[in-house]
């Protein structure tokens, strides 16, 4: 069973690509060596935790390429430097109550996470999967996709509320808590 979990996690769920930078949280236990089994056999560079020392030996004979102890204050961001600060690409999370508010933030762009144990109630700050870091290639993307769209009328923005730029406050307000309901954009015109 901890196999079938562990390749469903690495290659369904968080569709691991060549390439990848797979960052098992919980490397040492039966799911986990099976993930890092499973990741080495594909060619990722695999980033493993244990909670021990045997653990951490554990993982590093069956060629984690780097261990941490998760229950060390920072390992996180020992995660971060072995990346060259470019975060992971996959996470596979055996204690998602316990970690994954803190995992999200160590993702790289168009990073994805599996889920496979929790205990409890999960709290993450959302902000840290905004997709607001596309690749420059996807930004280019999506700018020839608006602009076709556009041009060929598929597209029409609708705008709700527009206020001088003396209101920029007004325009603040509105977004958090749009006195009508969200109808559209809220613009502000610097020209009035």
């Amino acid at each position: 069973m901890p196999y079938h979990t562990a390749y469903h996690a690495l290659f369904h769920i968080a569709k691991a690509q060549a390439g990848d930078v797979v960052f098992i949280h919980g490397c040492s236990g039966a799911t986990g060596m099976a993930a890092l089994q499973f990741a080495k056999a594909r060619g990722f560079t695999v980033i493993g935790s244990a909670g021990t020392a045997e653990g951490l030996r554990l993982i590093a004979k069956h060629g984690a390429d780097f261990s941490v102890n998760h229950r060390e204050d920072g390992y996180l961001a020992k995660v971060l430097e072995f990346t060259g600060g470019a975060g992971v690409n996959v996470i596979i999370e055996m204690l998602a109550n316990i970690n994954l508010g803190n995992d999200l933030a160590y993702l790289a762009k168009g990073g994805r996470v599996a889920v496979i144990g929790s205990r409890g109630p999960v709290q993450i700050d959302a902000r840290d999967l905004i997709m607001a870091n596309a690749t420059p290639e996807e930004v280019t993307e999506i700018d020839q996709a608006v602009q076709d769209g556009l041009e060929a009328g598929q597209l029409h923005p609708v705008v709700y509320l527009a206020l001088p730029f003396d209101k920029v406050s007004e325009s603040h307000v509105q977004v958090i808590n749009p006195s009508a309901g969200a109808q559209g954009k809220i613009v502000v015109r610097p020209w009035e």
